[in-house]
């Protein structure tokens, strides 16, 4: 198989040249099922603290000062995107990924003629040359920013987008020409929409001299096409959300071909962000495409781009299979196209599967870090909150109800020797949370319905309840009044049929 671009070899061929495998490399990869989440975050890559040259790092553009794990990180995602900070030259200069080792090795071995061939366990080919499967790695341009939450991916990207610019003037590739695609220089960044005005507003905080423009979609963008793709392609950031990308599904692509009685007379629409060349696409809290399937994780990984980023403090929650996704936006070779491989590789192949992470992947935790940060003291203040009046009162009305219910009295001490607290567990957790959401206030738990709450009006304030409780009291005594007449009249209607008449009167 002399590169990536040939036909791998199938699941069922697989099972034949599996067995080859094993004869030739009896050391070979053994099936490990002792997979979790912290493979991955034991895998990710972690800048040394004794990188001089990051220290020098200056983006005189960027109104706030970036931490040193910043910095290191910083030059990490720049080494990612082909470039890297010069300590000399005080800027950035030209980075051969070559230089490291390749993620997917290959094992060299002698045939029957004596000539060197090369062999890869996990994709099952033999060449005589790996530099072009070596190659097809160095092509993947960016990777995932899986710092831990609050250590500033925002700022990072930001430091990413001032530093590395695309050269002008821009000249498109042969792809792009082809293609009919508008080169651009512009960042796009999908977010979900909760985290939209976050990133606006940090975007004009910190790098205030960056143009940025929300996208709001084909149907609200005012303008001929033409107009739109140059609004677009003259900003330098380009915000988006999920919910708009995947309204964007069916206008990214070109309508499968179909016989037709007469042709077009109007040509199909097309998304303005299927019609640029994207200098980086960002995905904030990217695992939202974890499965890959999504529609927005289908329009992203078919969005023309030159580097790609998935941003997210935890790509994986449940399993490392989590992960799949980002590989299909980042467009990996061969994982991205080959199910097969990709589960051979979390089944068989923990070692390739630390290096390719390690290869692509950073994070920082806060304890790793910690020394680093400066912040302010924190100061911790206790303020007690007496309950008032009416608080108190339905507090501890629901506070009896509770040690009735478990079979207590009110100091908390069973009511028979017999008592058993594994018969009142689960009683008790349910009458716990209860009386700890009362303790908020007294409409807050859904149990309180008694008090007339309706979930869809703003809570009431502690006197509207105390109304609707006073309320509530004269319900329960009329109802105690109307039982106790209805017991009087049961009991004269008794004596009248004893015959005892004036009793009964």
């Amino acid at each position: 198989t002399p590169s990536l671009l040939h036909q791998l070899r199938p699941t069922a061929d697989r099972r034949q040249s599996q067995v080859l495998i094993d004869a030739l490399l009896p050391d070979s990869a053994q099936i490990d099922r002792s997979w979790s989440p912290m493979d991955f975050y034991e895998a990710a890559f972690v800048p040394p603290k004794d990188d001089q040259i990051s220290s020098t790092i200056e983006v005189p553009v960027l109104e706030a000062a970036l931490f040193p794990y910043q910095k290191r990180t910083l030059q990490w995602l720049l080494k990612r995107e082909g470039v890297q900070w010069s300590d000399t030259d005080k800027t950035i200069i030209p980075y051969a990924a070559d230089q490291e080792e390749p993620v997917n090795a290959f094992r060299k071995l002698v045939d029957v003629a004596g000539n060197d061939y090369y062999l890869n366990e996990l994709l099952h080919v033999v060449t005589r040359d790996p530099v072009p499967f070596r190659n097809a790695e160095a092509s993947v341009k960016g990777g995932i920013l899986a710092e831990e939450m609050g250590l500033g991916k925002t700022l990072e990207i930001l430091g990413l987008v001032l530093l590395h610019q695309r050269t002008t003037p821009l000249v498109a590739t042969d792809y792009e020409v082809q293609a009919n695609l508008t080169p651009t220089g512009a960042t796009l960044i999908v977010t979900p929409e909760s985290l939209r005005a976050q990133w606006i507003s940090e975007i004009a905080r910190h790098a205030p001299g960056l143009s940025v423009k929300f996208y709001q979609g084909r149907r609200k963008m005012s303008g001929d096409e033409d107009q739109i793709i140059n609004e677009l392609a003259g900003h330098d950031i380009i915000i988006t959300t999920y919910s708009i990308l995947s309204a964007e599904l069916h206008f990214v692509a070109a309508p499968p071909e179909r016989s037709r009685r007469h042709a077009r007379v109007y040509p199909r629409a097309k998304s303005p962000l299927a019609q640029l060349a994207w200098w980086r696409v960002c995905l904030d809290e990217a695992q939202m495409i974890e499965s890959g399937v999504s529609q927005a994780a289908t329009v992203a990984r078919v969005l023309p781009r030159v580097n790609a980023w998935g941003i997210t403090g935890t790509p994986v929650k449940d399993d490392v299979k989590d992960l799949f996704g980002l590989l299909l936006f980042l467009q990996y070779e061969p994982y991205c196209t080959s199910t097969y491989i990709w589960r051979a590789m979390i089944e068989r192949h923990k070692p390739i599967f630390q290096r390719l992470f390690n290869s692509i992947a950073v994070r920082h935790t806060k304890s790793m870090v910690r020394d680093e940060l400066v912040l302010p003291p924190q100061k911790r203040f206790v303020i007690s909150m007496p309950f008032t009046a009416v608080e108190e009162q339905h507090y501890q009305s629901l506070f009896r109800e509770m040690a009735e219910e478990c079979d207590l009295d009110l100091h908390g001490a069973p009511l028979s020797d017999e008592w058993l607290p594994e018969e009142h567990e689960e009683s008790m957790r349910t009458w716990l949370n209860r009386l700890r959401q009362t303790a908020l206030h007294p409409e807050v738990a859904g149990y309180n319905r008694r008090l007339g709450h309706n979930k869809s009006r703003p809570m009431r304030t502690v006197d509207e309840v105390l109304d609707a409780m006073i309320e509530q009291s004269e319900v329960a005594i009329r109802a105690d009044e109307k039982a106790y007449l209805s017991s009087k009249l049961t009991r004269g209607q008794l004596y009248e049929n004893s015959p005892r008449v004036r009793e009964a009167l």
